[in-house]
Order: structure tokens, then sequence, then C-alpha cells
């Protein structure tokens, strides 16, 4: 018998509303103006579901990991994480889950490449996640303040 399992995808993103999750939905308007939707499901389950397309902001977009903090709490990118090294933010980078810092995070969002070595990498989530127990504190857009 397959043991295998398929990797949960999944993405939130936020309106005036509240957080909404489930599939990304990224397209061009043809105005040049590109939109986030999520297309989660309200009613039932995946197969045989009631679902809502909601417009979100894109900058609030993040993918679910597929990890769990201590408290077995989803972590999404965006999230701002508890750790023996302080509070750093799950950012996706070069092909991995990274934490970071605010500083490595400003640098990141200005195309400044802040890593010269392989001692200065940003260190991977689930490297991380193996060594310590980390908590979800929050996310970068409803608590900012977390990331100092």
């Amino acid at each position: 018998m397959n043991n295998a399992r398929l990797k949960t995808i999944r993405f939130r993103g936020k309106d005036n509303l509240g957080w909404h999750y489930g599939s990304l939905i990224r397209f061009d308007d043809g105005k040049n103006t590109p939109r986030c939707s999520i297309h989660e499901c309200t009613h039932g389950d995946y197969w045989y579901g009631h679902f809502d397309t909601v417009d979100v902001d894109m900058a609030s977009v993040g993918q679910f990991t597929g990890l769990c903090d201590a408290e077995h709490k989803d972590i999404y990118e965006g999230d701002v994480l508890k750790t023996e090294k302080g509070n750093l933010l799950v950012e996706w980078y070069d092909g991995a889950f990274r934490l970071v810092t605010k500083k490595e995070k400003e640098d990141l969002d200005s195309g400044v490449h802040p890593y010269m070595d392989d001692y200065n990498y940003p260190v991977q989530l689930i490297d991380v996640l193996l060594s310590e127990p980390v908590e979800v504190l929050g996310n970068i857009y409803d608590n900012p303040e977390l990331l100092k």
C-alpha cells in the first residue's frame, strides 16, 4: 500500500474583512492592474464544497510552508516567529522558506543582495524547526511591530 501524502499547497491573503485561505489566482484584467484572489472553500470539503473567490491585497499573499510551530499552528510566508535568536520573519528566498531579520527583509525588498558568503546566508526555516521550538507570534501585515 502506498502511504505517500500530497503536499498541502495553500495560500492566504487579506482583504478589508480579514484573512482568506485557499488556492491563489493571480491575473491581469487587461488594464495593467494585476489582481490576486483567493479561491476558498466556504461550505463542505475540497471536492464537493462551495467555493468563493475573494480579491485580496497582493502584498499580503503568503504561501503555507507545510510546517507548523511548537503549538501546531500553521506557518505561512509573512509570519513572525519567536526563536532563540529573536523574532524572525518567514520569507521565500532563493528556493526555500527562510528566516530573516527586519534589515535583511528591507535589503531584499530594495533589490540588495545582503549575503556575501555562506556564513551570512539566511537560515532555512526547516533547519530552525529541527533544532528548537518556535512560536508564531503574528504576521508582518497585522503586527509589524513584532519585527524590530
